[in-house]
């Protein structure tokens, strides 16, 4: 019966530690954008909306975000082929009620729509208590359309990399690892279903909440993903390892942290202050850099 009061007296204290809820686009300080192959990046700096470059020829643009805690709206998403989030849409919702999550949940989807793209990805992160109690069920019926919530499954898209329709497969998994109390897919088991999930043998694509240098990657993981030399893996939950690139493998394959949280102070909390990151990935061989539009889907 006092659960909106709790509610309301939660989101005041979310407003503290995370700031206060913003209009959609309210963020104006741009986008990280990167480009380049799944060996190396070719470019990995800073800049505006209306300076990003036109998609070039043989590329797929994707737009990489995490750890948004409750506070995307303030983000802008720009046109792109896809759209791949990491986790922690949720902040301590171990602490929140199920209809405060579930009222994030459905806010969260419709700020995902608001992007001009093909397909929207997302995974859950250690934050997010309530995902995990919900299941991947209910958590896609709250996201709504044109928003894939994926746990330890995959789904695709179809992008036109110039030579005709092809289609990418994305495998996501919300594992990571910590000292944190918030610890939702942090068990034994979600390990074990990453090692023997067979889906992910045919993905492209791979997200995961923790990045590989995070505690969660046994050798055996590390072996596992590296076998499968997916061309991005895109991780978040380590804050001060946003935009941080580095190779899945010495033959290949980007690992890409999207974290939007800052970090202000042990008491001050964090704030949404990391803009997404544009990828432009080459996926073809011998690409002419010709400017093409991103494949788009209202």
């Amino acid at each position: 019966m006092l659960g909106w009061l709790y509610d309301v007296a939660w989101s005041s204290i979310l407003s503290l530690r995370q700031g206060p809820v913003q209009t959609l686009g309210a963020q104006e300080n741009g986008f990280l954008y990167m480009r380049g192959t799944s060996e190396r990046l070719l470019a990995n700096s800073p800049i505006q909306a209306e300076d990003l470059p036109l998609k070039p020829k043989g590329h797929v643009r994707l737009v990489l975000v995490s750890d948004t805690h409750e506070r995307h709206r303030g983000l802008r998403l720009p046109p792109c082929d896809a759209v791949l989030h990491s986790g922690d849409v949720l902040a301590c919702s171990s602490y929140a009620t199920r209809q405060h999550a579930e009222q994030v949940l459905k806010d969260f989807g419709d700020w995902l729509r608001s992007a001009e793209c093909a397909r929207r990805f997302v995974i859950a992160g250690n934050h997010d208590f309530w995902l995990e109690e919900l299941g991947p069920e209910t958590t896609q019926e709250l996201l709504g359309d044109a928003v894939q919530y994926l746990e330890f499954s995959s789904g695709s898209f179809t992008v036109d990399l110039g030579a005709g329709p092809q289609e990418l497969r994305v495998f996501g998994a919300p594992l990571s690892a910590g000292k944190s109390f918030n610890r939702a897919f942090q068990q034994k088991e979600a390990r074990q279903r990453f090692l023997a999930e067979p889906e992910i043998v045919r993905a492209e694509i791979v997200l995961t909440h923790g990045p590989l240098s995070s505690s969660m990657w046994t050798e055996e993981m590390v072996k596992r993903l590296s076998d499968l030399r997916p061309a991005l893996h895109v991780c978040g939950h380590i804050h001060g390892y946003y935009g941080r690139a580095r190779p899945i493998t010495t033959s290949g394959g980007l690992s890409i942290n999207a974290s939007t949280m800052q970090t202000v102070g042990r008491f001050t909390g964090q704030r949404p202050w990391n803009p997404p990151i544009v990828l432009d990935l080459q996926l073809s061989a011998g690409a002419e850099p010709v400017g093409v539009a991103p494949t788009c889907a209202p």
